[in-house]
């Protein structure tokens, strides 16, 4: 356990930032209150405190839980935006980056017919994403054909001694990166605002 605190809050390239969260779910926990719950005879009684503690939702607001659990998402969506923020700037091309968003933000219908779609013709996702006429804004014809440059160097990447085509790899590995974020931080923003529904949240 000793060796598992030391490489969690001390040897990990993200460890301050972890110890910095851990400080502030810390600040929320009303030690207090816990502290005479415990002084309960009754094992029920106890575990029935702490859930008040922790779930009751005072005036209607967000309770302890909620606020724990939105403050721990909020920090990771804040390293999602600044990862896909420098993404971006790699990839130095809006209108690609703003296709692939709106794939991520799309309905489940269309997002499943491009995926057909990649299948279908045994192409990458990210391709049929980017040539998509689904998904706004539409590309130019050299748009297009830098992306399919770039994925036939992504695919043969260990065989290319070329600079050029290694840049094309790198390019086309920066957008699959910039898909994975996009979908991850939309899936954090769908649990966060899960989690914030104070009127409608049953335990």
């Amino acid at each position: 356990m000793a060796a598992t605190i030391y490489h969690i809050f001390l040897a990990e390239d993200n460890s301050l930032e972890i110890f910095a969260q851990a400080r502030r779910i810390h600040s929320l926990i009303p030690y207090t209150l816990m502290k005479n719950v415990l002084r309960i005879a009754n094992p029920a009684m106890v575990i029935s405190g702490f859930l008040d503690i922790f779930l009751a939702t005072p005036f209607n607001s967000r309770s302890l839980m909620q606020r724990i659990l939105g403050m721990a998402l909020n920090d990771g969506l804040e390293k999602f935006r600044k990862a896909i923020d420098a993404l971006m700037a790699k990839v130095g091309d809006s209108a690609l980056c703003e296709k692939i968003k709106h794939f991520v933000d799309a309905d489940e219908a269309v997002r499943d017919e491009i995926k057909h779609e990649a299948e279908q013709d045994s192409i990458d996702l990210l391709v049929a994403i980017l040539r998509s006429e689904y998904l706004q804004p539409e590309l130019t014809t050299q748009q297009i054909e830098k992306i399919f440059n770039a994925y036939v160097a992504w695919t043969n990447a260990l065989d290319n001694e070329d600079e050029e085509m290694k840049h094309a790899a790198i390019f086309f590995a920066n957008l699959k990166q910039l898909l994975k974020l996009y979908t991850r931080q939309r899936d954090k923003s769908m649990m966060l605002s899960i989690i914030e529904e104070v009127n409608n949240l049953s335990f």
